[in-house]
């Protein structure tokens, strides 16, 4: 008969199994978030080396780092994974570390606890592997993909003109004019994304009732989100003006759009949600398309992860709106999260302060002569 020791044992292992397969740190959590597996990588990075396990998580991540991940996933809470920043003590002194937290399940689909990506904060919010910091040839790679889209966009625009020129009845040139329009805006967006992973610029900070990027975002889709038939329902509370980089928040939305319009191919609907919960200003997005298979969730921030219809080879978009979106928000000192049924839907959700910790975030507010003034610094 197995003991409750034997099960840990058990689980332990097949964590380790789990965690060879990654090639960035990442640490293995049981239920009570103690440390009961970490890759090679994450044992030199945490100084780790010789460390029995487990070990409570809180030894290496801090208390507050824990703390947080006890509350995302603290039941019945049913975030699949969720990235914020944390400040961890290193032998090199306090460290600003990126984590990703994910479910891991085996073979069979149960639960056996949680993955830990970690990443070196760098300048600006995002995150950097730790030791495979190869930037140039994931640029490369993607300015590979940047090519490929805007000859299939090209191939669009020059095809939808020339159709305009000679339609006839200004609704057929109106539909004409209308593709044009879709493809340059999608010219734009990825344009936008590559600019955003290259440059990673610390946000420019303003005053903002987080309605109007949320509706920026919003105006920049509507006619294509309306022409795929996908019905978008608005729940947006005036909450708080919030101090951030408008521009890059409205990027978030944008992105976390698109990415809900993608994963609907016949059409459906999407909520977007802004609200003020436990003191944070949520922004949420959902739908009802075909959700994000298990195995995909744990790598869904990261560059160049798509996901397309169940059995389908070719996956949306060009993949990095996700991974942009989460840059973002790290940079503003939130967190970001998903959690997804496949066949039922996604739900995004990212979360920033009123206040980031910046000093110009603070100067701002400092100089700030009401709460409805917009600032810029």
């Amino acid at each position: 008969m197995s003991t409750p020791a034997d099960s840990e044992k058990t689980r332990a292992r097949l964590i380790d199994r789990l965690l060879k397969r990654f090639n960035r740190p990442v640490l293995g959590l049981d239920p009570a978030l103690r440390i009961v597996a970490a890759n090679q990588p994450a044992s030199e990075a945490l100084g780790m080396e010789g460390i029995s396990l487990p070990v409570p998580a809180q030894v290496f991540l801090g208390a507050a780092a824990v703390e947080r991940i006890r509350e995302f996933f603290a039941p019945p809470a049913e975030i699949s994974t969720v990235c914020f920043q944390a400040e961890i003590d290193h032998a090199d002194g306090k460290r600003d570390i990126c984590i990703k937290v994910f479910r891991l399940v085996d073979a069979a689909g149960r639960g056996l606890g949680l993955g830990a990506s970690l990443s070196a904060a760098v300048p600006g919010g995002g995150p950097q592997d730790l030791f495979h910091p190869d930037r140039v040839r994931v640029l490369g790679l993607y300015s590979a993909g940047v090519v490929h889209e805007f000859n299939n966009l090209l191939f669009v625009i020059a095809g939808r003109a020339s159709l305009g020129l000679v339609a006839e009845g200004p609704g057929a040139k109106s539909h004409a004019l209308e593709n044009v329009i879709r493809a340059s805006r999608r010219a734009e967006h990825v344009i936008k994304n590559l600019l955003a992973y290259v440059q990673r610029r610390s946000p420019e900070f303003f005053l903002v009732d987080l309605r109007v990027p949320v509706l920026e975002a919003l105006s920049l889709l509507e006619i294509e989100l309306a022409s795929a038939h996908v019905e978008v329902v608005r729940e947006l509370e005036k909450i708080r003006p919030v101090v951030c980089d408008p521009v890059q928040i409205s990027q978030v939305c944008f992105n976390l759009l698109r990415n809900a319009r993608e994963a609907m191919p016949e059409g459906g609907r999407i909520v977007v949600n802004l609200t003020e919960h436990d003191g944070w200003p949520v922004l949420a997005v959902s739908d009802n398309g075909i959700g994000i298979a298990t195995e995909m969730l744990q790598d869904i921030f990261e560059p160049f992860v798509s996901y397309g219809k169940p059995g389908s080879l070719k996956g949306f978009g060009t993949g990095l709106g996700l991974f942009v979106a989460r840059e973002v928000v790290l940079a503003h000192g939130g967190d970001i999260s998903v959690r997804s049924i496949v066949a039922k839907g996604t739900t995004f959700r990212a979360r920033i302060p009123f206040m980031p910790d910046y000093p110009a975030a603070h100067a701002l507010a400092r100089t700030a002569n009401s709460a409805s003034t917009f600032h810029p610094l």
